[in-house]
């Protein structure tokens, strides 16, 4: 990784002040005042000494006791009072940061790269990084107001000796190591990476409540400890190194200045000796050097937290700034008129060999409702994946009315699409918005969201739990928690948000239902996709490895081991033999 110390400055500062300038203004103004009263300190030292020496009156020397305690409580307060102006920045700065990774992760990076563990990783990163950098705004304030408080005691070192400015001087050896030793700190985290991904996967599968379950019943949770110690240790050896690394650097860095240190006290003491300085000189130059430490190792933390920001805000940065493959930017038809084309269709997985899909040959007429079957593994998530655009084939075509889909706008593919997937994400948010959320648009218009609940049969259960505003789950708030059955209604609502789409998808709808619930659901989605391609032309595509619910289709595709065994009718299929009859009549006993 590139070495660039304070390449997070700019960026992090720009963003806080387009967030809130009034706040960074006073927390930082507040800050600045109150690391001065440091160097004020020191000047209340050397006058007090010197008055109190010279036999001045008991009321001046008083004052100068309050000035020196006023710059002490300065100190002390002034900077706690900024923090608490600039703390909700971080946050507010973090938030930003958070939209730019998820931006990133939705505009630049394909689903498929997204799954590739190396991409994982460094997404697992960057937002282990956002946390990091939220410090950024305290620090450079901290960092920006210790350089002034530095360059007030070169001045006040400088009026004593010219010498003692070698003190400071030597302060910058520790910084200077900072940044090259924060390099194989960043280094180990990013090979490290892989095991703290692990870590985190066998907590969830030992603390979710989804999860834990499952661990419970299986009496996974030894296995389970033991793959997260075994993580656990792998990932120490690995930081480990990082940090002994990191530490001998910085103490390395440390030693010019100790003798420094010693040096500046040992010549103030000589200058006192020969008469060429004051008594309150050496008190004062005696607070100085205390307080150039602790302002030497103020600076290197901040220093330190600016550097690690930086090496982080590159990794957000490098995935913000990912060009994304090329893209279409056609618009897809209003009505499809032709239908849906594979042509020569295949797809290969990112570091796969084995394609996933091999060679596919369909044409799908405009008005069609497809089933595709196939046993667990044939392909049937991959083919739906790829017709959605959210998978590029790596062999042949997929043509829409003869336009090549990556001639298509992905987005605008996107929003002329409807998916029900096997693994919907149950959002813990109210019902409206668990359906809405399917047509952002329309997420506010309880109209349209009802209407797509109507679509979907899930309008008797929407007023069993209480209406559009009840809260489903209770991971976040306390809610209605729902069935799996109850679940898949409302995420096939949600899939027909869409008032117009030109493919509506279902992947293994029924695999959380009985038969009962799945031929409900079919029968739903059937009524809803006659009356879009009644509309529209819109294909209508059923994914499934259960026999039970594609007897209504106009043609049904096998998949297996990636390729098309077989297409026709239930009927056609069955007369043909093969995987098809062989599982209908394991489904029917005989």
């Amino acid at each position: 990784m590139k070495n660039r110390s304070l390449s997070a400055v700019p960026t992090v500062m720009t963003l806080a002040w387009r967030t809130d300038k009034r706040r960074l203004m006073i927390g930082g103004g507040l800050v600045l005042l109150g690391v001065l009263a440091q160097p004020g300190v020191a000047l209340g030292i050397r006058a007090l000494t010197n008055r109190a020496l010279a036999g001045e009156p008991t009321s001046t020397l008083v004052v100068l006791a309050f000035v020196v305690a006023g710059c002490l409580v300065g100190q002390l307060m002034l900077s706690h009072f900024g923090h608490l102006w600039y703390f909700e920045l971080g946050e507010q700065v973090e938030t930003e940061l958070n939209l730019m990774v998820a931006q990133a992760i939705h505009r630049n990076q394909p689903l498929d790269a997204i799954e590739r563990p190396e991409v994982a990783d460094g997404i697992d990163l960057a937002r282990a990084d956002v946390a990091r950098i939220r410090t950024t705004v305290e620090a450079t304030i901290l960092l920006t107001t210790v350089a002034l408080q530095l360059l007030f005691t070169c001045i006040l070192l400088a009026s004593v000796s010219w010498w003692l400015l070698l003190l400071p001087l030597a302060a910058l050896a520790p910084v200077t190591m900072t940044s090259s030793a924060e390099a194989p700190l960043q280094q180990a985290r990013e090979d490290s990476a892989v095991h703290a991904r692990r870590i985190r996967q066998t907590r969830d599968g030992l603390t979710l409540p989804d999860q834990v379950k499952e661990t419970r019943l299986g009496h996974a949770d030894r296995r389970l400890i033991g793959i997260h110690d075994h993580a656990q240790r792998d990932y120490a050896h690995g930081m480990r190194r990082g940090y002994l690394s990191y530490t001998l650097r910085r103490g390395l860095g440390q030693l010019p200045f100790a003798a420094a240190l010693v040096a500046s006290i040992a010549w103030s003491a000589h200058l006192a000796v020969q008469g060429q300085t004051t008594i309150g000189d050496v008190v004062m130059i005696l607070a100085l050097t205390t307080q150039v430490g602790g302002q030497v190792a103020n600076a290197v933390g901040q220093l330190n937290t600016v550097t690690t920001a930086s090496a982080g805000l590159q990794r957000i940065l490098t995935l913000a700034n990912s060009r994304p493959p090329s893209r279409g930017t056609h618009q897809p038809p209003s009505v499809l008129a032709q239908g849906i084309e594979l042509d020569h269709l295949g797809y290969t997985y990112p570091g796969a060999t084995t394609p996933a899909l091999r060679d596919l040959t369909l044409r799908i007429p405009a008005g069609t409702a497809l089933a595709v079957v196939g046993e667990n593994g044939a392909g049937k998530s991959t083919l739906i994946n790829t017709l959605q655009s959210l998978y590029q084939p790596t062999g042949g075509r997929i043509l829409i009315d003869q336009t090549d889909l990556t001639d298509i706008s992905p987005d605008a593919w996107h929003a002329r699409s409807a998916a029900l997937f096997q693994d919907f994400t149950h959002f813990d948010f109210t019902a409206q918005q668990c359906i809405g959320v399917g047509d952002i648009d329309q997420i506010d218009n309880p109209a349209a969201v009802t209407t797509a609940a109507e679509r979907a049969g899930a309008l008797p259960l929407i007023t069993a739990i209480g209406g559009l505003r009840t809260v489903l789950g209770n991971r976040l708030q306390p809610g209605r928690e729902l069935s799996g059955g109850q679940w898949q209604a409302v995420g096939l609502a949600r899939a027909l948000m869409h008032d117009q789409p030109l493919l509506l998808t279902l992947d293994e709808p029924g695999h959380s239902l009985d038969p009962e619930a799945e031929i409900a659901m079919v029968e739903a989605y059937e009524r809803a996709a006659r009356d879009y391609a009644h509309r529209a032309g819109a294909i209508a595509i059923y994914v499934t490895h259960r026999l039970s619910s594609v007897r209504q289709a106009d043609i049904v595709v096998v998949l297996r081991d990636g390729h098309i065994e077989a297409v026709g009718s239930h009927d056609e299929l069955l007369a043909q033999g093969g995987y098809y009859r062989r599982s209908e009549e394991r489904r029917v006993g005989k």
